[in-house]
């Protein structure tokens, strides 16, 4: 098989649980690439209120290198605060460029810093850790890369060290552009009544794969059995924002090298856009085939709120009750070392989008608000750190 093609070729699994079954992954081919990207001192951005930005940013890192590889499949996930991707080495060239692009963009549009590197798996694996991959079919328009074997923690703790200096991208003067369509931030943050949203990482400890596999399959079970309706975002709480900070985010990525002008075009674009989206999904309006009414139901189909990259990604909506249980039974398991966990709860969700089709082929990114997976992190680094 080609070696671009190793991803798209994977065998699926179609249900979530099923990524407990080590058996499904395989290791990412010899010499491909594991691309890292953070939005440096994320963590004050957050404290000024600027979590939108960093997120948006988080996702341009993926609108970029799918777009510029297109149509190329490539494994990745998304982080929050910045992102990881696989990616062959005829790529590589590709992705550094729109990457330092991307740098250039979250520098000029929001005044933030991207982090980004890019690490041979051979590398990986000499420093004792793997990189394995697994295709999880959400449904027939979106399938979610998972990652196990340890390899992306480690790339990213190599790439943010002193030691990762030579596998970091050097943001450039020049005016690098990187293409960002489909990048769309079009939707108020999604909230539930009585129910608080929280972002949580747990990561099992046992050190044996299969084992920790066993107790993330045990976890997965659990949350469901405490908390049944534990989807973020529902199609009542979905709604078009109108409020121009909040649009600006998209404004701002989508056309960070244009003029005053082009920028006022295409705000004034966005805002005509979300009229005529929520008209059409309020009255289940059809064009060309597809009926709108259906499309907030895609939408929460096509979302990425759980995943699994060495550890389980989850962003959960819950009552205080239910999470109370919940971090009952988490708090049990961390005592006895079997899991560490972090965790940060809000009142809102917040997604970021990647649109190539509206029909269909549209996917979702889902955090927490006010700081979400990036919080939660500290959450567990705080707790590590107070061993």
């Amino acid at each position: 098989m080609p070696k671009n093609d190793f991803y798209k070729k994977l065998p699926e699994i179609d249900r979530f649980q099923d990524m407990t079954n080590m058996g499904i992954f395989r290791p990412l081919p010899d010499d491909w690439y594991v691309v890292v990207t953070d939005v440096v001192n994320s963590k004050i951005a957050i404290e000024e209120g600027k979590y939108k930005e960093v997120n948006t940013i988080g996702a341009a890192c993926i609108t970029s290198v799918v777009n510029e590889l297109d149509p190329m499949e490539i494994p990745y996930v998304f982080g929050g605060d910045g992102a990881s991707l696989c990616v062959p080495p005829s790529a590589y060239d590709k992705v550094k460029s729109v990457l330092v692009g991307t740098q250039n963009m979250a520098k000029l549009a929001f005044n933030l810093e991207l982090r980004a590197g890019i690490i041979p798996v051979k590398d990986i694996r000499d420093k004792g850790k793997d990189v394995l991959v697994a295709r999880y079919k959400v449904n027939e328009n979106y399938t979610q890369a998972l990652f196990a074997g340890g390899g992306l923690v480690k790339a990213d703790s190599i790439i943010k060290s002193d030691d990762g200096e030579e596998y970091r991208f050097v943001s450039s003067s020049q005016r690098i552009e990187a293409d960002f369509t489909g990048l769309e931030c079009r939707w108020k943050k999604v909230s539930q009544e009585k129910k608080m949203v929280s972002s949580l990482l747990i990561e099992a400890t046992k050190g044996d794969q299969v084992r920790n596999m066993s107790l993330y399959g045990e976890i997965i079970d659990e949350i469901s059995k405490k908390i049944p309706s534990d989807h973020p975002v529902t199609e009542p709480a979905l709604k078009f924002s109108f409020n121009p900070t909040w649009l600006s985010n998209e404004v701002k990525t989508r056309t960070f090298m244009k003029g005053l002008g082009k920028k006022l075009v295409y705000f004034a674009d966005l805002y005509y856009q979300n009229i005529i989206g929520a008209i059409l999904m309020k009255f289940n309006i059809k064009i060309s085939g597809f009926n709108w009414g259906k499309y907030k139901s895609q939408f929460i189909a096509n979302t990425d709120y759980r995943k699994f990259d060495d550890m389980l990604r989850v962003v959960i909506s819950s009552t205080d009750e239910e999470r109370a249980a919940l971090l009952s039974y988490l708090d049990q398991k961390e005592k006895h070392g079997e899991i560490r966990y972090g965790i940060h709860t809000s009142n809102a969700a917040i997604v970021t989008c990647m649109v190539k089709k509206y029909n269909g082929l549209h996917f979702h990114f889902v955090d927490g608000d006010d700081g979400g997976y990036a919080m939660a992190a500290k959450d567990m680094i705080r707790k590590m750190e107070a061993v």
